[in-house]
């Protein structure tokens, strides 16, 4: 897991190829005006979901985890908690919804940790990395948040 912000993570020379095309898609469009539904960016290897939401108690998001896909999460509007930890496989997961690559665990984690996203924050999940995004921070509130979707695959053949 990698959380850091926009300004910051352009500036890495360390940057993957599909990375640097992410930040492309996220600093060509006006992220606030762009209709809430998915946008192709490189067929299914790469694509964009544009989603509004209101956060939740803790209690009511499920952790949840990819195999296929790594997440860039990156937060247009409001505030949310997001609540991670790394899966060294140790734990497994309950459900996999194959369509949407999600893995959701029916259980809470004692050893997570926090991080809070405010506008511009991107946070970059890996297939070991289970994450609970949409905590609210103080109280519930509406966020548009842009999660671009990586095969690992793709992101393996085109690092450098």
């Amino acid at each position: 897991m990698i959380s850091t912000s926009l300004p910051v993570i352009e500036k890495q020379p360390w940057l993957a190829k599909p990375l640097k095309k992410a930040l492309e898609f996220l600093r060509d469009n006006d992220l606030k005006q762009l209709e809430a539904k998915t946008y192709e960016i490189n067929g299914k290897d790469m694509f964009a979901q544009v989603i509004d939401f209101e956060t939740a108690d803790r209690e009511n998001i499920k952790p949840e985890s990819h195999i296929k896909y790594i997440d860039l999460q990156y937060l247009v509007t409001g505030e949310e908690k997001l609540g991670f930890l790394t899966n060294n496989n140790e734990y497994s997961y309950d459900e996999y919804i194959e369509e949407r690559d999600l893995c959701l665990y029916n259980r809470s984690f004692d050893n997570e940790s926090f991080t809070i996203a405010n506008p511009s924050s991107i946070n970059l999940f890996f297939p070991n990395d289970i994450h609970m995004p949409g905590i609210k921070v103080n109280s519930k509130m509406e966020l548009r948040k842009i999660v671009i979707k990586i095969s690992v695959e793709y992101f393996n053949k085109n690092y450098f």
